[in-house]
């Protein structure tokens, strides 16, 4: 069996598209909403479906918590994480579970095209994208440490790998996708994929990554030392990741630098301890912080991003 888990916070403007886009799923399945504290009119729409979903509501925990919850209680042998404001293509679960026989796989991608807004308040499709497969073959864990992958929609997981890794990191709140990816590749999985799209992806400028550059790169500078540090406990750090923290630290140290934020010495040590290149404008950044104080590093690193 199916089941797909729809975490919902004040998503009463999408969320029957999303249900909907699930219930038309074929083959037996299951639809678990989780209701995270909403004050607007989600819990309602939820209810108004009766006994074709189930719905679970709490208090505001975060995604990742919703997530969690509609894990334990899921009964399926496979799981999708489907987003209040994205939508499931018809029949791409079933085509995933099918290459998931074939291949031996534990998760699955498919394809999945962006939906923007037009000015007339219509959503069309925009880009279409695919994970670089051999790329996941070849290392799954540098793939998903350093690069932006599907949203959850689009990837089928096995239960039973989603439980052992043990959910969603709600100490990340902005890369917990991708961080769970990563923690599943480090358990073993094994990963297949999809020709064809199975999610429909809504660009929403007040996602957490798009709205918050500070919150977005603080995530990514956390995510990263904590992969050094399985990479490490592992002996895994391999020149291709030692190359991968490279960008990632050198990339984290630039933008928080431009949010005035002190967050910055983090990343920038992680460099320095790992003997690893420093960009030469971040070795400028890190010594204008400490001698003239991080606001002023923080209009150096702006002055030089507009001027690049």
């Amino acid at each position: 069996m199916l089941s797909i888990v729809v975490p919902c916070f004040n998503a009463a403007a999408t969320i029957r598209e999303a249900l909907d886009s699930a219930l038309a799923q074929e083959g037996e399945l299951e639809v678990v909403a989780v209701d995270d504290g909403s004050h607007d009119d989600t819990l309602q729409v939820l209810r108004s479906y009766g006994t074709a979903i189930r719905v679970l509501s709490g208090p505001n925990r975060g995604v990742s918590a919703a997530r969690n919850w509609g894990l334990e209680e899921a009964a399926g042998d496979w799981i999708v994480f489907l987003d209040a404001d994205d939508l499931l293509e018809p029949g791409a679960p079933a085509a995933q579970r099918k290459a998931a026989a074939r291949a031996g796989a534990d998760v699955v991608f498919s394809g999945w095209s962006e939906l923007a807004q037009r000015p007339d308040g219509q959503w069309r499709r925009g880009v279409t994208r695919f994970v670089d497969m051999a790329a996941i073959q070849a290392d799954a864990q540098l793939v998903f440490a350093r690069e932006v992958l599907p949203p959850p929609g689009a990837i089928l997981y096995r239960r039973s790998l989603a439980q052992a890794v043990g959910g969603f990191r709600p100490d990340l709140p902005v890369v917990q996708d991708v961080r769970f990816l990563f923690d599943c590749a480090r358990r073993g999985a094994r990963f297949a994929g999809i020709d064809q799209v199975g999610a429909l992806y809504r660009v929403v400028p007040t996602s957490v990554s798009r709205r918050s550059v500070r919150a977005f790169w603080t995530d990514v500078a956390r995510n990263a030392s904590d992969i050094e540090r399985c990479w490490q406990a592992d002996h895994a750090l391999s020149p291709a990741r030692l190359a991968a923290l490279t960008d990632i630290y050198n990339n984290a140290v630039k933008q928080l630098c431009r949010q005035d934020d002190p967050g910055y010495a983090q990343p920038l040590e992680a460099l320095k301890r790992l003997q690893l290149p420093i960009w030469r404008r971040n070795r400028a950044l890190g010594l204008l912080a400490r001698t003239c104080g991080v606001r002023a590093a923080g209009r150096a690193a702006r002055l030089w991003g507009e001027a690049a």
